[in-house]
């Protein structure tokens, strides 16, 4: 019988940046800093940490099918996280993720890119009575950092297939300073 060491494993996820979301203490929202990070979905270890997240979330806000895509394309899938964890990455604790974003390849020199699916854990999802918020705002605010790491240009464009309700919604707490220009659908 033949069995798999996990703990000997190269796994793969890696720190991009912190990124800041709001939690509240007491009453009072302050900044917290979290990870920003990239899911290696060729590594065995990673696909396993997208499912476990979205047994923990139920299957909802996109964690099923950004696990099974992670799950059928492996390296070809481009899946990013915020977690709590603050490191190392190298083992991704799915109880500590908190957002989730599909995405385009991104290689140096891209300034533009198609986010696919974006979700956050249901618990903090907007509208919900909550203690953590900007989820998604920090998954944008990573991605941007992570653009502009690769490119000379910071102005950046980054496409999101909702509709543009949705999208307004969503993005009322981003940044007004941001070189980000997101266009909805």
């Amino acid at each position: 019988m033949q069995t798999a060491s996990i703990s000997n494993q190269n796994f793969g996820a890696s720190l991009i940046s912190k990124v800041p979301i709001k939690h509240k203490v007491k009453g009072r929202w302050q900044d917290k800093s979290v990870s920003f990070i990239k899911f290696d979905t060729n590594k065995r270890r990673d696909r396993e940490a997208l499912k476990e997240v979205s047994k923990l979330w139920g299957g909802d806000n996109f964690s099923a099918s950004i696990a099974e895509e992670a799950d059928i394309l492996h390296k070809n899938s481009h899946v990013y996280g915020i977690t709590l964890q603050d490191a190392p990455h190298s083992y991704v604790d799915s109880n500590k993720v908190l957002g989730l974003i599909t995405t385009d390849k991104i290689e140096k020199g891209t300034k533009e890119v198609e986010i696919y699916r974006m979700g956050v854990i249901p618990e903090f999802a907007h509208g919900a009575k909550r203690n953590v918020k900007h989820v998604g705002t920090a998954l944008l605010e990573g991605l941007q950092k992570l653009l502009n790491k690769n490119s000379d240009n910071p102005a950046i464009n980054i496409t999101l297939d909702s509709d543009r309700a949705a999208a307004k919604k969503f993005f009322a707490n981003a940044k007004e300073n941001s070189n980000i220009n997101i266009n909805a659908r």
